[in-house]
Formats: C-alpha cells, sequence, structure tokens
C-alpha cells in the first residue's frame, strides 16, 4: 500500500486517541462509567468524529488502526487513510471552532472573518483563512460534516464517500 509522510506529532496524537477508543470498546458500552462523558467530550472536542468510530468499529479493527499508526512512528511514513483521519480531525475541528465562533443569523464582513480565522490560527495551531471562515459560516446547520467530506477529500484526492468508507467504516 502506498504511504504518506506525517508529522510526528500528528501520529502521536492518532496513536493516543486510539489507546483511548481501545480502552474505552475493551470496557464496552454497559460497562462505562458514567464519569466518562466528561472524558468522551473532551476525545470529541480534539478529534472530531472519534465517537462514531467508537461507535462503528469493532475493537479488532481500533486495535489495527493503533498499530497501523504506531509503525507509522516508527517509519515515519503512513498509509492514506492515517493522513486523511488526521487532516478530517484538523479541519472539522476548526470548523466547528468557527461555527461556535459565528453568530447564526449574522453575514460576516470579510474583516470579521479574517479576524475570527486568526485567532482560529493561534487557538487551534489551524490552517485557517477567511475563506474557510465565510464557507464555514455559509452552511446551513447539518450540513457541515458532508462540506468537510468534500473539502478533504478534495486536498486528499479521494472521493467524500471513499473517505467517508475509509475513516468510518469497519
Amino acid at each position: 500500500m502506498a504511504t504518506l509522510r506525517i508529522g510526528p506529532s500528528a501520529l502521536h496524537s492518532l496513536a493516543r486517541k486510539y489507546r483511548l477508543l481501545a480502552e474505552l470498546a475493551r470496557a464496552g458500552a454497559s460497562q462505562r462509567r458514567a464519569d466518562a462523558s466528561h472524558e468522551l467530550t473532551l476525545l470529541s472536542r480534539e478529534f472530531p468524529g472519534a465517537l462514531l468510530e467508537l461507535e462503528r468499529l469493532g475493537l479488532s479493527e481500533i486495535e489495527a488502526r493503533l498499530g497501523a499508526v504506531e509503525r507509522a512512528l516508527g517509519s515515519g511514513r503512513a498509509e492514506h487513510w492515517i493522513a486523511w483521519m488526521s487532516t478530517y480531525h484538523e479541519t472539522m475541528r476548526a470548523a466547528l471552532t468557527v461555527r461556535r465562533r459565528t453568530p447564526r443569523a449574522a453575514a460576516l464582513s470579510r474583516v470579521r472573518a479574517e479576524e475570527l480565522a486568526r485567532r482560529v490560527n493561534v487557538d487551534l495551531g489551524a490552517q485557517c483563512d477567511a475563506a474557510f471562515v465565510l464557507e464555514v459560516a455559509a452552511r446551513p446547520p447539518g450540513r457541515l460534516g458532508q462540506w468537510v467530506m468534500e473539502r478533504v477529500g478534495g486536498e486528499m484526492g479521494v472521493s467524500p464517500a471513499a473517505l467517508r468508507r475509509a475513516l468510518f467504516s469497519g
């Protein structure tokens, strides 16, 4: 399988995510601690889509993903889906941050969009510009996920449907 270069920081983050998902999957839905909701909230903020992985992927797939990420840490080369997942998390995290900071009914000026993009860049270390902010603000409620899939798919040269299957199907 072809591989891509991805930074060690992103790989370490993904490995941490898959370790936590494996721990949660091992515990099983019926035995998860009641106090895990805070932990799940933090996980979903840092890795949007992680709870979908937990819901849709079995423990064996989660462990296989962890193994692939750990191998990539050793070699510096990652399978395509790893780079796609990292980009998906970064893009969705930035889009959700913009959405939370954008008034629902207000149209954004270019100046306000540039200011918000700078703040998102500083707060998240994301690559966000005014065009990104304006596109996110223009999305109707419930349509942000599809827009992110289209954007990431376009960046990575994969269809949104294939991207969704690779990231969230076991």
